[in-house]
């Protein structure tokens, strides 16, 4: 193996592991409430950012200033992780098109466009936002 090679792979490596140990964080700091059906949540497994800035807020005893910024680190840390997986899902199909061939590839993004929860988008950036309720 080269030391381009290592390099990259020690990049993609720090990446992953930042990756993991951020959601690791979230999901460890934003459990949802197992008191509170998730019917009651809107279906989801989690609760929203509101409901976990609020539990959060009350929990912690945060003040104002602190609300706003610990709210702000983790938008920050959403907007960050999102761009690292995308700069590791653009290493991995670079990859992939090195190791399949041309129908190979295509069968791939196929069988992964399949496979994608129906209105997740091209989850190429953050998730939609939802669209407001009708009146």
């Amino acid at each position: 193996m080269t030391n381009r090679n290592k390099a990259v792979l020690s990049v993609l490596a720090v990446f992953l592991l930042g990756a993991l140990s951020g959601g690791t964080l979230v999901y460890l700091l934003v459990l949802p409430d197992a008191s509170v059906p998730a019917a009651a949540r809107g279906g989801r497994n989690r609760e929203s950012h509101k409901e976990a800035m609020k539990r959060l807020s009350k929990d912690l005893n945060l003040d104002e200033k602190q609300q706003a910024q610990v709210d702000q680190i983790f938008q920050d840390a959403r907007r960050e992780s999102h761009a690292a997986f995308k700069e590791i899902r653009t290493g991995i199909q670079r990859r992939l098109k090195e190791v399949l061939r041309p129908e190979q590839f295509a069968k791939f993004e196929k069988v992964m466009r399949e496979r994608r929860p129906p209105g997740s988008g091209d989850r190429g950036g953050p998730p939609p936002e939802k669209a407001p309720p009708p009146q």
